[in-house]
């Protein structure tokens, strides 16, 4: 865990603003979706009253909505809010979202310490959750955003592309129980990446690599999955060896580079992405490493502080 505020924190006083909100209904599923996307727009538009109204009528029909309590929590504010999702809390002890906003509370009384103490409980309760990804952003802000994700050769099937994303993980997951083949599973982990579900991903890629182990994506891809911000050695373990057994497949030195820029090696791993070029001729991942090797040319010549904070990805 990373402690990043070292002034003493003014208990008495609150930051200016309001604490942000994010129920990430659309990678969970969680109904009434229409309602809590609505609310949650009503929220970021400054609409505090209009939110609160929305999440209350969620309240009044689907009582146990945890989405729909932590946004009329935080729509309150600053009445009530923190004893709100302290109470939540009590009574959902795992639920990573609850965690989550009752830091961002904690944080916008200034109490700093109590809010990193809230997201790393997040994390440690609720670790295959969006807000668990989140909280670890805030507890690690030297690095960048997320995790690095894999990057697989083979592209989302067309037919499913347009689809929501809820509608893409059943199928993913149907696919990937019927076939069983690397391919099939390392699929349903992306898809599963992409729903902030890092735990349940990286299951999926060691379940590739186990079918598969001759498989370089596949192995890659659960060295990847591995990957925490609190101790990213298991991936760079891992990434070593295929380097190894895969000398001539450039996915090994892509995600070797991608990794590097999450600990802010930049330097070697520009080193690896023009070894995966090298390695790739024209091939899928040549094009990866020269578009990141741009985005990394992009962003060094990018003033200081005038990054989006999202990373080189």
């Amino acid at each position: 865990m990373v402690a990043f505020w070292a002034r003493a924190p003014d208990e008495t006083a609150s930051r200016e603003g309001r604490p942000p909100l994010a129920l990430d209904v659309e990678l969970t599923g969680s109904e009434p979706a229409a309602e809590l996307i609505a609310g949650e727009r009503l929220y970021r538009e400054g609409r505090e009253s209009d939110a609160l109204q929305a999440f209350e009528g969620v309240l009044e029909r689907e009582p146990e909505s945890l989405e729909a309590a932590v946004g009329s929590a935080i729509s309150r504010w600053p009445a009530g809010t923190t004893a709100r999702l302290r109470t939540l809390a009590a009574g959902n002890e795992t639920s990573g979202l609850v965690h989550f906003h009752l830091g961002f509370a904690l944080f916008w009384e200034q109490r700093e310490q109590a809010a990193i103490n809230a997201w790393q409980e997040a994390l440690n309760v609720d670790p295959d959750s969006p807000s668990a990804l989140r909280s670890e952003n805030l507890l690690f802000p030297d690095m960048p955003r997320g995790r690095p994700i894999f990057v697989p050769s083979v592209e989302l099937d067309p037919a499913l592309q347009n689809r929501p994303l809820t509608e893409q993980l059943a199928a993913l997951e149907l696919q990937a129980r019927e076939e069983g083949t690397a391919r099939s599973l390392i699929a349903y982990g992306v898809g599963l990446q992409r729903a902030g579900r890092a735990v349940s991903a990286g299951e999926q890629f060691e379940q590739a690599a186990r079918v598969e182990p001759n498989n370089a994506e596949a192995r890659t891809a659960a060295a990847i999955g591995r990957f925490e911000k609190s101790d990213p050695t298991p991936t760079f373990a891992a990434l070593g060896g295929l380097t190894t057994t895969f000398p001539e497949e450039a996915v090994v030195r892509y995600h070797l580079a991608l990794a590097l820029i999450w600990i802010n090696d930049v330097e070697e791993a520009r080193n690896q992405l023009a070894k995966a070029a090298a390695i790739d001729g024209d091939g899928f991942y040549e094009g990866q490493a020269v578009r990141l090797l741009d985005r990394l040319d992009e962003l060094a010549a990018t003033p200081s502080g005038e990054t989006d904070g999202d990373g080189p990805s």
